[in-house]
């Protein structure tokens, strides 16, 4: 009789390393440097080896996670703000330029008005969707809770 092996197991933790591709987000907002003794369980004594490699591949990756996707949120949370704020702020100017009797100018003036308006639209339905302001917050509760844990092991 042959004895099974799991190979599955051994491609999970070969590919736990390094991303195989990399996104946007990885450009803008690099990854922290990471210190080995940071969350490491060396202030605790008698530590298992079982635990250090739950600190290692689990608690610091997830944590890391974590704080990038705290830095993403709040980043698009800011971007679609500010667009939102500037475009409302120049629809008042853009009408104010209308002042004269030409009906071209009148026209143009208010298709660009509306397409700024439609643009509000979109840009404030984006940020009600994707909930980035929530979504910042939930993740930094966890990286709150994490090293709460920790803390609480050590």
């Amino acid at each position: 009789m042959t004895e099974y092996v799991d190979r599955s197991k051994d491609k999970e933790v070969k590919y736990r390393g390094e991303k195989w591709y990399r996104s946007f987000w990885d450009y803008v907002i690099p990854d922290e440097p990471e210190n080995d003794l940071e969350y490491s369980g060396i202030e605790k004594e008698g530590i298992s080896e079982n635990m250090k490699t739950y600190l290692k591949q689990r608690f610091k990756t997830t944590r890391k996670y974590c704080k990038k996707r705290v830095k993403q949120s709040m980043y698009n949370f800011y971007l679609f703000q500010l667009i939102t704020i500037i475009v409302s702020a120049l629809i008042p100017i853009i009408n104010l330029i209308g002042v004269n009797d030409k009906i071209d100018n009148d026209i143009v003036i208010r298709v660009v008005s509306s397409l700024f308006g439609s643009l509000i639209l979109i840009v404030t339905a984006i940020l009600q969707i994707f909930k980035l302001y929530e979504k910042s917050i939930l993740f930094m509760s966890t990286v709150d809770s994490l090293e709460y844990e920790y803390y609480c092991y050590v």
